[in-house]
């Protein structure tokens, strides 16, 4: 029976995880179709999670080539950087247009053009988690846009020519406030957009014309002229189902200029991964809970098999042959391996089902009481243990416990034997965060393990070579990056190891 719930829990989370993975798979179609838009999924440390072929295509790469890369990396900006992590900080959307580019390695493209969306996504705490990038290129329409203000000889060519609709307009006024407008002129793009003939709408107010018109579109058209600014306003068309960006700025002291861009795939694309983020942040809160249940449910078989089988060494030992002595011990040292993964797990699932207890965290106080849990450890390996003064933070106190706990256990446990274990411990400042450092002496990592080290249930030894789960560090990822931080590490074989977490000074 107790067999039999284990396999059904197991095929409970397969299920799950399937569903997970299908969802996925549906939304990477989706948006793989989007050829005029570029769509990536960013973490909050402004690392691709996902990419779009038409991002990628765009800055020479494929899409699995740009996953774990840094954004600000490959695309070094200052004041961009700024705004994401303004949206980061903030929690609040940002929009711009006709933002200029120069790609850095690209540099026979010039000065591109962009609008792009910035959006957050946010856990049930309300923090922010990742960011949904949606960018479309205007590089032609900035072009188009300023050759119509540089050359009047050129201009019905490059009207008739591109690729956006373009409507030249004037302002009907009724005492003094515009109500609405006539149509000068419109273009190929225009008539293809609209459905509706050049012949058929020129000379002709638009409420004629179209049969309506909406009261923002000429008082839009009327601020750009008193202003001499661009105005941009996004519309919907209910009678085509497309919405519409809308540009509209001062062409002459008495004519508008107005150019339109169907947006409804960009639009359809940042609802569907809206929606995606959201469906797949419940997704795995279902599975978080689902693994905190199960694990939990598997705590009480675990202690009746030890302790029925250290029962049946301790009434029947005398009985058993040393065959079967040898099967009860390596049964009980299973179990406990198991046990021991299982709070392991729980662990790991309660940092994101709990909720966090920020407060002022002496981080001396911290590694006191760390230090004086692992005393024994200590003692055994014969380790020195130096650390220097660390900052007062506001932090989770229990979490912050737990991670020092991981690393400092773990530079003890993977010391050298021809070698007495030291770890060090300090922390500096460093634009805007404390950088925490925990070095030691021991047997070191190749670097080419980097990306496995911090998986969950990554080992990169064997279990007689050195204990654990292989759970610590991914424990120590999690709480770091709840923090708002991240966490690396520094080392090579035989040359000890440095794990750094840096973790910022001020906390929202």
């Amino acid at each position: 029976m107790k067999i039999e719930e284990e396999t059904h829990g197991e095929s409970a989370v397969s299920d799950r995880c399937v569903l997970v993975q299908r969802e996925r798979d549906v939304l990477q179609r989706f948006i793989e179709h989007t050829p005029n838009i570029h769509l990536a999924y960013l973490d909050r440390d402004f690392n691709f999670v996902r990419v779009n072929q038409t991002y990628a295509r765009s800055c020479g790469c494929r899409p699995e080539e740009m996953i774990g890369k840094n954004h600000f990396v490959l695309f070094p900006n200052e004041e961009n950087e700024a705004l994401f992590r303004k949206v980061v900080e903030t929690g609040e959307p940002i929009e711009h247009n006709d933002r200029p580019f120069e790609y850095p390695d690209q540099p026979e493209r010039g000065t591109t053009y962009w609008d792009w969306t910035l959006e957050p996504v946010k856990d049930n705490g309300g923090e922010v988690t990742g960011l949904v990038l949606s960018l479309v290129e205007t590089t032609g329409r900035k072009k188009a846009e300023e050759a119509l203000r540089e050359s009047e000889a050129r201009y019905r060519g490059l009207f008739d020519s591109m690729a956006e609709a373009f409507e030249l307009t004037e302002l009907v006024y009724e005492d003094g406030r515009p109500v609405d407008y006539v149509f000068l002129d419109v273009n190929p793009a225009w008539e293809r957009m609209t459905g509706l003939n050049k012949a058929d709408v020129q000379g002709r107010r638009a409420g004629e014309a179209v049969g309506f018109v909406e009261s923002y579109w000429p008082e839009a058209m009327d601020r750009a002229m008193r202003t001499g600014e661009i105005v941009q306003i996004e519309n919907y068309g209910r009678a085509l189902d497309k919405w519409y960006s809308v540009r509209m700025w001062k062409h002459s002291d008495r004519t508008c200029g107005v150019t339109i861009n169907d947006i409804t795939e960009r639009k359809r694309s940042e609802e569907s991964l809206r929606r995606y983020a959201d469906d797949l942040k419940r997704s795995n809160e279902e599975l978080q809970q689902f693994a905190y249940v199960a694990s939990h449910d598997l705590q009480e078989p675990l202690r009746m098999v030890t302790m029925y089988l250290e029962l049946l060494e301790k009434r029947h030992g005398s009985e058993l042959s040393p065959r079967a002595k040898e099967y009860a011990a390596t049964a009980v040292m299973g179990a406990e391996r198991m046990r021991q993964l299982v709070n392991d797990l729980l662990q790991y699932s309660r940092i994101d089902s709990q909720p966090m207890d920020r407060e002022e965290t002496d981080m001396n106080e911290v590694t006191a009481q760390v230090t004086e849990e692992l005393n024994l450890s200590i003692l055994e390996a014969g380790a020195k243990l130096e650390v220097k003064p660390l900052p007062i933070i506001r932090a989770d106190k229990a979490q912050m416990k737990q991670l020092l706990t991981n690393l400092i256990s773990n530079a003890i446990k993977f010391h050298r034997y021809d070698e007495r274990p030291k770890v060090e411990m300090s922390a500096s400042e460093h634009d805007g965060e404390f950088v925490f450092k925990v070095r030691d002496n021991g047997i070191g990592i190749d670097p080419k393990y980097g990306d496995k080290l911090f998986k969950m249930f990554s080992r990169l030894h064997t279990r007689d070579e050195y204990p654990g789960t292989g759970i610590g560090l991914a424990i120590s990822k999690k709480i770091v990056e709840r923090h708002g931080g991240k966490i690396w590490f520094e080392s090579g074989p035989g040359r000890g190891t440095t794990f750094f977490f840096a973790l910022p000074k001020s906390v929202k």
